[in-house]
């Protein structure tokens, strides 16, 4: 009996990897990378551009162009001009590794520059259909629009606004330079696996001053070990409720997973749920001088 559940089980997660259009990638890149940025960044844009390249070849891209023209009249008579705004997009999506990238850096002596080239595989999917517009902001020292930043400070205070036109549920993972993953929300003392999102309203998280519940929130001071370092930020939203990752308490009071084991959910969260996003939003952290 054990076995035949085993494979009626497996049966049903092939059906859905089938029915969802889940499908094995792989892809290389090579990024020259400029002297001003560290090793770190430059493994992190080689890595980003490698998920895309390999997206771009399967599924293809779709390519925006929109062009305006605005006339002015003064006493002098008129003035026209135009403007053009365009975009390149990928029409896949990348769910998660099944292999950790192999990395190869080299150093270029005549151009003064490293060499990083990047081995990627995964699993990922066309995007059929058009996807819930969110917004997701990094905020520091401050709440609103114009506190957004990609650049803190030692010190520094970290918020999050967030807002969807339909009601959801959200995990928020801060991934650090050694792979660690943190879970930032839900909160510690949530006794839930998952906060929830109201419609058309701007969520502000890890704030005491604007929540409902002060007394559930983690506020957050930003730090780091050397000038530039590097944190992403894995937004997760969607309109189907979902629990996230097990975890553990780390010394840092705060839940932990690797970021290895934080891929493998996701793979498996964003295979069963084609409405789920991953939002991924990088940070440099800087010493005070």
């Amino acid at each position: 009996m054990k076995r035949l559940l085993l494979i009626i089980t497996l049966l049903c997660s092939l059906e859905t990897l089938i029915s969802q259009g889940v499908i094995n990638v792989s892809s290389e890149y090579t990024y020259y990378a400029p002297s001003d940025i560290s090793i770190e960044e430059a493994k992190r844009i080689a890595l980003e551009r490698a998920r895309l390249k390999c997206l771009a070849d399967e599924f293809g891209t779709i390519v925006n162009q929109s062009n305006s023209t605005i006339i002015r009249s003064n006493a002098s008579g008129s003035e026209t001009s135009h403007f053009s705004l365009g975009g390149t997009e990928v029409k896949g999506e990348w769910l998660g590794d099944l292999k950790q990238p192999i990395y190869k850096i080299t150093y270029d002596e005549t151009n003064g520059c490293n060499i990083v080239y990047v081995k990627v595989s995964g699993k990922a999917r066309a995007i059929s259909g058009s996807k819930i517009d969110i917004s997701a902001r990094i905020l520091c020292n401050g709440v609103t629009a114009r506190h957004e930043r990609d650049l803190f400070y030692e010190g520094d205070q970290l918020f999050l606004s967030f807002m969807s036109p339909v009601a959801g549920y959200v995990c928020v993972y801060l991934v650090d330079e050694e792979a660690n993953a943190y879970c930032l929300l839900p909160y510690e003392l949530s006794s839930i696996g998952f906060a929830r999102i109201e419609a058309n309203r701007d969520h502000i998280f890890f704030s005491k001053q604007v929540s409902d519940t002060p007394e559930l929130v983690d506020e957050y001071v930003m730090s780091c070990s050397h000038d530039g370092e590097s944190n992403i930020f894995y937004i997760i939203y969607s309109p189907n409720k979902f629990t996230k990752a097990a975890d553990v308490s780390s010394f840092a009071s705060l839940r932990e997973l690797s970021f290895e084991d934080l891929q493998s959910w996701l793979l498996d969260a964003q295979s069963k749920d084609a409405e789920m996003q991953v939002i991924r939003r990088t940070i440099k952290i800087n010493k005070l001088k």
